[in-house]
This record gives structure tokens, C-alpha cells and sequence, in this order.
């Protein structure tokens, strides 16, 4: 069952349990395109069990900017926008109108699927630790992209295999100070 507010977010309210798995395609089919491309968030409930093919099923929000699952959802977990698996191995999704234009993958990621920065346009800097070995095909808009890697990681080899910047992690930029901030390395000269 799904709810949409046209002033919010989309809410999805139950989905189909393990024994019954509703996928989620088939929900984001009841939205035509011109619904899909207005939806800037998607919350989970408490009780999702299962997601069927997710990336697909988001693939035309193209304004979705944050996805939110119930903190007490023992089965997918989001941090700062982005949706998870259960043991944060696998990135599911990442919004395609996220405005960060930096983004670090947990160290906990194993696994990036096809497509899954494909359609953010604003990512520019990603860095990519060691601990992700599979690595998805068509993973990003342009080939605008700097990736941050180990050498000799499968990132690396990734970067190298389809025209990517490649830069070392330590080199990874640090997210600017927020304005009326002092940045704490400016203290210590």
C-alpha cells in the first residue's frame, strides 16, 4: 500500500512479507512519470521485510533527494539519504538529486550495484575503501568523476578500466567548513 502526498514525501505504508515479497517495481509503476519525477523522498516503515530490484523501481525519481527507513527496521538501515542492506555490504540506493557532490562509502560496503550513482549528476568526488570488491556496471553519470581508491583495490581497477580520474584515498578532499564555522585545523597555526 503505498500513500502519496503531493505536499511530502512518499510514504510506503506495507509491503509484501518474505513469504510474499510485493515488488517494489510493481508500486512505482502505479506513478507515471510525471508523479515519479516529483517524489523527493521515500520512507520505509518499521515492517519492510523485503525489497525486490529497488534500484530499478527508483530509477525515475529523478528528484529524489533522501530515503528514510524506520530506525527500528531490523532489515535496512539508510544513513544520511542512502539505503542500505541489512549488514550495510551492499549500497542499494543513492538519490539522484543528492546535492552533495562528495560522498565516502562506509568501510562496511562490499558490494556497489549497476547503475547506483548513475543518475546524480552533482556527485564529483567519491571515495571508495578497499573493503568493496564488486563493483556494478554504468556506476556513474559522467565520466566527471574522481574516484578516491587503495592502489591495486578493485575500485582502482574500476577507475582505470573506464576512464575515471583515479587519486589515491588519502587525497580525498575534506568536506568544507559550514559557514560562521572555524575550521579546528586552522586553530593549531
Amino acid at each position: 500500500q503505498l500513500q502519496e502526498d503531493p505536499l511530502g514525501p512518499l510514504v510506503v505504508l506495507g509491503v509484501g512479507g518474505v513469504d510474499d515479497p510485493v515488488p517494489v517495481e510493481a508500486k512505482a509503476q502505479l506513478f507515471n512519470d510525471e508523479a515519479a519525477d516529483k517524489i523527493q523522498s521515500i520512507s520505509f516503515p518499521e515492517t519492510l521485510k523485503n525489497i525486490d530490484n529497488i534500484d530499478y523501481a527508483v530509477y525515475s525519481f529523478s528528484s529524489l533527494t533522501q530515503i528514510t527507513v524506520d530506525q527500528d527496521n531490523p532489515y535496512f538501515p539508510a544513513q544520511d539519504g542512502v539505503l542500505y542492506d541489512n549488514d550495510i555490504k551492499e549500497l542499494l540506493v543513492y538519490p539522484a538529486a543528492a546535492t552533495r557532490t562528495q560522498f565516502q562509502i562506509p568501510d562496511t560496503v562490499t558490494t556497489l550495484g549497476e547503475c547506483v550513482f548513475r543518475e546524480n549528476a552533482a556527485l564529483k568526488d567519491i571515495l571508495i575503501p578497499p573493503s568493496v570488491t564488486q563493483l556494478g556496471k554504468d556506476l556513474f553519470h559522467s565520466k566527471d568523476v574522481t574516484i578516491y581508491a587503495q592502489a591495486g583495490s578493485s575500485a582502482a581497477q574500476y577507475a582505470t578500466d573506464n576512464g575515471l580520474t583515479l587519486k589515491d584515498m588519502d587525497q580525498f578532499p575534506q568536506t568544507p567548513t559550514p559557514p560562521g564555522e572555524v575550521n579546528p585545523t586552522l586553530l593549531d597555526k
